[in-house]
């Protein structure tokens, strides 16, 4: 994406109100959007300056003169050796005695904000606007006006009701389609966090950069709860155990986090394609050399669980074999593993994910190159037999008023209007198809784009494959 600078020459930041995002291709479509002044977390006199584009945060650095994205510590690639000892988490303002330095939660929520995916759902209005503002739909509604100024009442009044009747479909579908993003998003659920110098159970949509939590299968309070009802009941035989156990749902990991003590086995198939599970092991057991740093997506990638992948099992070996003596020996009270968040919000590994879905190119509409070449060469003709009628319209000597109308209507005539209303109704069999096999279109328009391909190719099995065999049949060879 392009270096997002304030335009100093007209006006400075502190008496802009908005500021132009020029993205590069197929990144997005450009905006104005509002310039955002709020109090500098760690200098409340001082004011910061930012602004929202496309769900992701730009701060203003004074020093590099431009704007940059939310500092997550993980970018700074900090050395491994900074992660052993035993991990002291957040604390807020009141136990730092009213401190509001960048590491309290207090500073770190105002420069972060929630943990969550605010996905966008356009409302039906503004998608039926979108869509009516389009040259294709305007051109038909000017032929629809042409019709009724030559008297074709009940023709014209009836194509206009099924061009809306059409739109209104096809934005439905998008609206529709837009909404199952929201099941991409992690629904909040009890963690623990140690803050404060104690475990908390709070909230995963609260978390924040640098928190100290427990990744576990359950929710943060579930087994104490299971303990008191197992003594007020019988206890149940092992087999009952296991089988609870397997019930037990796939938790997803709330945010990007770093492993530094315990193993999990998760499922990365949400983001990957994969549907292998993979197991993580914590930062503790690598052998470290002096002066490393952290590298989440690169060579230390085995010690990261990413926002959004399944939780298949998770927890602390007893013998757990560790590369150092500093190792961590903060315990965690549900005997999940202990991890360090990275990332959150948009900033993890999914939220990047759906930015790129969600804003990643531009709306496409049935108005494509070959359909104006087609109708460019068409309206060679169209030109030719207009000039044809003019020509002997003023022989005969009609009025110019109805020959012009006539010409008119010869030249929008090459243009069926019934076309763009059969590729809509051929667009959403096409989405209803799909959604029965759970794949879903954010531009319907694509559709069509892609039936001009004649070969697929993919990177892997895995991606095209089930986790399981089912045998669909048996066929003898004679």
């Amino acid at each position: 994406m392009e270096r997002r600078r304030p335009s100093l020459g007209h006006y400075s930041l502190k008496t802009a109100d908005c500021i132009r995002i020029v993205p590069a291709e197929h990144r997005g479509q450009g905006e104005i959007v509002p310039l955002i002044r709020k109090p500098s977390p760690q200098h409340p006199s001082k004011t910061e300056f930012a602004f929202v584009y496309q769900r992701d945060t730009y701060v203003y650095d004074s020093a590099k003169q431009a704007f940059a994205p939310l500092p997550y510590p993980c970018n700074d690639r900090p050395l491994l050796s900074s992660f052993e000892g035993n991990p002291t988490g957040l604390a807020s303002a009141v136990a730092k005695d009213g401190d509001t330095d960048a590491g309290t939660i207090e500073a770190l929520s105002a420069l972060y904000g929630k943990n969550e995916f605010d996905i966008p759902i356009p409302s039906f209005l503004a998608l039926f606007a979108e869509h009516t503002t389009a040259p294709f739909f305007v051109f038909q509604i000017f032929c629809v006006a042409l019709w009724c100024l030559d008297e074709y009442w009940y023709y014209s009044l009836f194509t206009l009701f099924m061009l809306i009747v059409f739109e209104c479909t096809v934005v439905f579908q998008r609206v529709s389609t837009l909404k199952e993003f929201r099941t991409m998003s992690i629904e909040s659920y009890p963690i623990y966090c140690y803050r404060d110098g104690k475990w908390n159970i709070i909230q995963s949509d609260t978390l924040l950069p640098g928190d100290v939590i427990s990744i576990s299968r359950a929710s943060a309070g579930s087994e104490h709860k299971k303990h008191e009802a197992k003594t007020k009941e019988k206890k149940p035989d092992d087999k009952d155990d296991k089988e609870k156990d397997q019930s037990t749902p796939d938790r997803s990991i709330p945010a990007d986090t770093l492993i530094l003590r315990g193993t999990c086995i998760v499922n990365e198939a949400m983001l990957s394609g994969e549907s292998t599970p993979l197991l993580k092991e914590s930062l503790g057991i690598l052998s470290k050399e002096e002066g490393e740093r952290l590298d989440v997506d690169g060579q230390h990638k085995n010690c990261v669980l990413f926002g959004g992948t399944k939780i298949l099992k998770a927890g602390q070996e007893e013998g757990e074999v560790v590369a150092s003596s500093q190792t961590p020996s903060l315990k965690t009270p549900d005997g999940g593993a202990l991890a360090l968040v990275l990332r959150t919000g948009f900033g993890t590994a999914q939220g990047q994910l759906v930015r790129t879905m969600i804003f990643s190119t531009e709306r496409v509409s049935a108005n494509n190159f070959e359909s104006f070449l087609f109708i460019g060469f068409l309206l060679i003709f169209a030109v030719a037999a207009s000039w044809y009628v003019w020509v002997r319209g003023i022989e005969r000597g009609l009025k110019k008023s109805k020959l012009l109308l006539d010409c008119v209507l010869i030249i929008t005539s090459v243009v069926p209007p019934e076309l763009p209303m059969e590729l809509s109704l051929a667009v959403n069999t096409s989405l209803a198809a799909l959604s029965k096999f759970a794949i879903f279109c954010t531009e319907p328009f694509r559709i069509p784009v892609a039936g001009r391909v004649d070969v697929c190719c993919f990177d892997k099995t895995g991606t095209i494959t089930a986790v399981d065999l089912v045998v669909e049949g048996v066929a003898g060879v004679e």
